[in-house]
């Protein structure tokens, strides 16, 4: 809620930035700054925003002063594609003031839960502004090797796998993938990309094992060469329930 509106907004760990549409803004009552600057996205895109600040935004009992957002122009996607009330993105500075959130494939959602001390070890760590979990991936060619993947709620299309996992698993590539293209959007625009695509690849990650059929290896401008890629919510939504803990650094998913 923010000024005593109720808000349906996209929960986003994989945003380094809030962002809200200009019209959202006003019809909140929030000022936009208006210097233009501009800013690049993972699909090699590019957009020119102003800034906002929420003076009070609350989720559930959590409520944080000085929210600052991005602002895009309702035209821009995904502001283009959604209705008023649904044009924000919480982005991962926010998430991380809720400290635990949980949900499950019922729709029952639940956020700063109780603390749980736990033997296990974290499988979440920040690199810059990315949220990366450590997976594990196995094939006929190897023993098993750990993927890193940027943790992404925001995703609501395929996991990407980027330039890295091509130079790991480079043999996979020759024997299974097939040249193909994907169109991704994101605030930059809209565009089409070159992929290999792989019919299925098995993963484990937060305890769960998790298909992606189908696999698509994305090359430059998507993402980078640090991480393996990173994981969206056709894997997220394989789980009965997604936890995800700030206070011990952990990812687990359960049947």
């Amino acid at each position: 809620m923010i000024h005593g509106k109720t808000l349906h907004w996209l929960l986003d760990t994989g945003a380094s930035f809030s962002v809200i549409s200009e019209s959202e803004a006003h019809a909140l009552g929030i000022s936009i700054d208006k210097d233009l600057v501009n800013i690049s996205d993972p699909t090699g895109g590019t957009a020119k925003v102003r800034t906002a600040v929420a003076d009070e935004l609350a989720i559930g009992d959590v409520h944080i002063r000085n929210a600052g957002f991005l602002v895009l122009s309702d035209t821009q996607e995904p502001m283009s594609d959604w209705q008023f009330g649904e044009r924000g993105v919480i982005g991962l500075p926010l998430v991380i003031a809720l400290q635990f959130i949980d949900w499950h494939s019922d729709g029952k959602f639940q956020i700063r839960g109780p603390h749980r001390s736990t033997n296990a070890r974290p499988n979440l760590c920040f690199d810059g502004f990315n949220l990366v979990t450590r997976a594990q991936f196995q094939d006929q060619d190897s023993d098993g090797q750990g993927l890193d993947l940027i943790l992404d709620t925001g995703n609501q299309s395929n996991t990407q796998l980027w330039r890295r996992f091509s130079a790991d698993f480079a043999s996979l590539l020759k024997q299974h993938g097939t040249p193909s293209r994907q169109r991704i959007s994101a605030v930059g625009g809209s565009n089409v990309r070159e992929t290999l695509r792989i019919p299925e690849l098995l993963i484990q990650i937060g305890g769960l094992k998790a298909w992606l059929r189908p696999a698509r290896v994305y090359d430059a401008p998507i993402g980078d060469e640090t991480h393996h890629g990173l994981v969206g919510m056709d894997v997220l939504s394989q789980a009965a329930e997604v936890r995800i803990d700030f206070n011990t650094m952990r990812l687990d998913l359960f049947r």
